[in-house]
């Protein structure tokens, strides 16, 4: 088992939905202003250096709420937790990933955005096979209440690597 392979993994599915990209692309102007809306450009369609340019400051392998205070955005940070090998083997140890979702109050107060983006992020880790050994299964979730001040955060804990 390989902590990088399953981090890359996961890194390649947050990157590569439109959904997800969008609500945390798209401010909302009013409660009624869908960033999922068709009518709104499509985020991977950006010129390819803006687009990694936005991805990388969204989404992030260290767990820093480093400019969250001079920016009102939505932000994602995923990485490495507790390791448990099964039959005392790092092969086949179960392997556990933190997903942390960051939103300013600027998204929240207009469309409820961190309970959306914590929705569509189960829907996207939630049973997909990131590795040859089993599926993601979800651990615990929970609110985070040491946050940047005008920000919510919600912290959820993936299973990856047990044989399930």
């Amino acid at each position: 088992m390989k902590m990088k392979s399953y981090l890359t993994n996961v890194y390649k599915i947050l990157t590569q939905d439109e959904t997800l990209l969008r609500l945390l692309y798209y401010k909302p102007s009013s409660p009624f202003d869908d960033p999922l809306d068709t009518n709104k450009s499509n985020v991977l369609d950006l010129p390819e250096d803006e687009l990694w340019e936005f991805i990388e400051d969204r989404i992030k392998f260290t767990p820093t709420t480093e400019g969250l205070d001079s920016e009102n955005i939505c932000r994602i940070f995923f990485y490495p937790s507790t390791r448990s090998p099964r039959n005392q083997s790092y092969r086949t140890a179960d392997q556990y990933i933190n997903v942390d979702i960051h939103v300013h109050r600027d998204f929240n107060d207009k469309d409820m955005r961190l309970a959306w983006i914590c929705d569509h992020l189960n829907d996207l880790l939630f049973d997909e096979k990131v590795s040859n050994l089993g599926k993601v299964r979800l651990q615990n979730a929970k609110e985070m209440t040491e946050l940047v001040k005008g920000y919510l955060a919600y912290s959820f804990t993936y299973e990856v690597g047990s044989v399930n």
